[in-house]
């Protein structure tokens, strides 16, 4: 039997095409969603994380083939580490680098004199 190989991080946005950041990392806008697929281990429980949060999940299929949808809320900008693991084990199968880029600017509250 061949073994699999995961996918590029190319292959991995399908919803939302990636432009290569200057960090090589995908861009990830607010509102948009992408699916996160990959191989894992067959019929494998998962998490999928969005830095250190849990935001979804799934399963494996029964040849270890999985596709996680992700729906990117409003974040702060900046770098974040996407990792997909096996729960309970907490195997790391599939990690992916997000750029959130800057939306608006952050309301600030101002102190009156």
């Amino acid at each position: 039997m061949p073994t699999r190989v995961p996918p590029t991080a190319a292959q991995v946005a399908q919803a939302v095409v990636p432009t290569p950041a200057s960090s090589d990392a995908l861009i990830c806008v607010p509102g948009q969603t992408m699916i996160v697929t990959g191989v894992a281990p067959p019929r494998a429980p998962l998490l999928l994380l969005f830095g250190t949060r849990v935001v979804g999940g799934g399963s494996a299929t029964a040849s270890g083939d999985f596709a996680l949808p992700l729906t990117f809320g409003v974040e702060r900008a900046g770098v974040h580490t996407i990792t997909v693991q096996v729960r309970g084990a907490r195997q790391v199968v599939q990690t992916l680098t997000c750029e959130m880029p800057p939306t608006t600017p952050t309301p600030v509250v101002r102190r009156t004199r």
